[in-house]
């Protein structure tokens, strides 16, 4: 189902939370996967973390988003440094930004 651009902002309004892009502040719903792959050669499992973020895709053209941007997002006092890794166009209003954890500042 295709969301109007009013649809997205209300549910990023509600949801999202703000971010810094080199092209300007905007809110994204951030999102973290950890993956955690058994090892039978040794005594020890391999993890693996994925983060990615959900903006508009009209924020996406508006600040000119790009693979290698740096993305700053704060949570409470914590903020936090992602390297824009690529990015997945859904087609229907959304764009996932696809991103590796560069630095932590506490």
């Amino acid at each position: 189902m295709l969301e109007s651009d009013e649809q997205i902002s209300k549910t990023l309004e509600l949801a999202g939370e703000p971010v810094e892009l080199p092209g300007g502040t905007t809110r994204a719903i951030p999102g973290h996967l950890v993956y955690n792959i058994p090892s039978f050669d040794s005594p020890y499992d391999i993890e693996k973390q994925e983060f990615d973020f959900q903006i508009s895709y009209k924020d996406f053209l508006n600040l000119d988003v790009a693979k290698g941007d740096t993305l700053t997002y704060t949570l409470q006092t914590i903020e936090y440094s992602f390297k824009v890794d690529g990015y997945l166009n859904d087609l229907v209003g959304w764009v996932q930004l696809k991103c590796s954890l560069q630095s932590v500042i506490a």
